[in-house]
């Protein structure tokens, strides 16, 4: 009955018959049984069919994890955008979680708590590949600054609808808390306020047309903003709160509060641009560097 012989040995029969060599020669050449010599040739091909089977299964795995890793990647890119003007930490309707109808201590710890965390959101692979690396360093400080932002923002609604009320002498109300007039509409008067100040103070863009959007309806006692958004509801003097929403307007554009806004916002325009640089260098190369623990689990 043939003899086994080692891996090795059935490695060097079959590297001599690729080579062209017959069966019959290997036999001759290494004194072996010529039965031995063709099973061995046989399981030694079905061997190295199973390992490049197995390294193509290994190869297909890893790159579909990197190219996962490299997904998340993008999406994380996308995320180290700096906020929209019209942007706001708070609602303006009472029935909301987080709204400026709150005190402003709670308010601001509702909005914390909601804050995702450091590591929330970010697969721990990604973290492996990328040990001690310069990205979280700088995703940290996005985030801490991001966060610092959007509570000036928090701020800045305090004040707007804190001057409404005081230019106006009126109370600032939601849909839901509708009552007879004459009283200020929360969202329509302070939302359009407020993104008219972080505007102008942002991009400089001119404000004039404001004063031309809002006017006085003295045939329906209401102020308005164009034609149909309802900014305040009156009993009279319709001219006069107009004047007064403008003139918190003007005030809102001084306020510190806005000034806040304005110098949390440069920090994250100086931050976004080498933040997506570190993140743009691995997307380029299309590979991370360093191993994880899904990496090993695959190789073994």
């Amino acid at each position: 009955m043939p003899r086994k012989y080692s891996a090795d040995d059935r490695a060097k029969w079959l590297s001599l018959s690729e080579k062209g060599k017959s069966e019959s020669y290997i036999a001759n050449y290494y004194k072996k049984d010529l039965r031995t010599i063709k099973s061995g040739i046989i399981q030694a091909r079905r061997e190295q069919e199973s390992r490049e089977a197995r390294i193509g299964l290994i190869r297909d795995a890893l790159k579909k994890h990197q190219e996962r890793l490299l997904e998340y990647l993008n999406i994380l890119e996308r995320s180290f955008e700096l906020p929209s003007v019209e942007l706001e930490p708070l609602s303006w309707y009472p029935q909301e979680e987080n709204s400026v109808f709150l005190e402003k201590k709670e308010a601001r710890e509702r909005f914390k708590k909601g804050r995702p965390t450091e590591d929330e959101g970010k697969p721990s692979m990604l973290r492996q590949h990328l040990r001690n690396n310069r990205l979280w360093r700088a995703i940290a400080l996005w985030n801490e600054s991001y966060t610092e932002h959007m509570l000036t923002r928090l701020e800045l609604q305090y004040k707007t609808i804190s001057l409404i009320r005081e230019k106006t002498g009126l109370p600032v109300l939601a849909d839901s808390q509708a009552k007879e007039p004459p009283f200020v509409y929360s969202y329509n008067a302070c939302h359009v306020l407020y993104k008219y100040a972080l505007s102008f103070a942002i991009s400089g863009k001119s404000d004039a047309e404001l004063c031309e959007r809002i006017h006085a309806d003295n045939s329906r006692h209401w102020v308005v903003l164009d034609v149909g958004t309802i900014m305040a509801e009156l009993q009279g003097n319709e001219d006069k709160y107009r004047s007064l929403i403008l003139q918190a307007y003007q005030e809102l554009k001084k306020a510190p509060e806005l000034e806040a806004v304005i110098t949390a916002y440069r920090t994250l325009e100086k931050l976004a641009p080498p933040l997506k640089d570190v993140i743009s260098d691995y997307l380029a190369l299309g590979l991370l560097p360093g191993t994880c623990s899904v990496c090993e689990r695959i190789g073994t």
